[in-house]
């Protein structure tokens, strides 16, 4: 059953607001590199939230929980120079093996 419109028009505006900062990060990535870029980042944070309140892996302390998703961030904003393999599809070697 497809999704209904409205819903899907949400998606592109809370996508939008992650493709905003990626495109002043990363302004050479191809435009639908940077949609996909968006949704992973995206489903990672998605990820340490809902686990974390939930409380699947570990239990964490809302301020702790708030920092490991700052530092993820964090880490993803810093590592440019990887994300940029994306588009050239130089992907480092550990990744390419099967």
């Amino acid at each position: 059953m497809p999704l209904p419109e409205w819903f899907v028009e949400q998606q592109h505006r809370l996508f939008a607001q992650l493709e905003r900062p990626l495109e002043a990060l990363l302004p050479e990535l191809d435009r639908d590199v940077r949609r996909t870029l968006a949704r992973t980042v995206f489903s990672a944070v998605h990820g340490i939230v809902a686990l974390g309140l939930e409380e699947k892996l570990v239990s964490l302390s809302l301020p702790d929980l708030a920092g490991q998703l700052a530092a993820t961030v964090r880490a993803i904003a810093t590592g440019r120079d990887e994300l940029r393999a994306i588009d050239r599809g130089d992907w480092p070697a550990d990744l390419r093996r099967s």
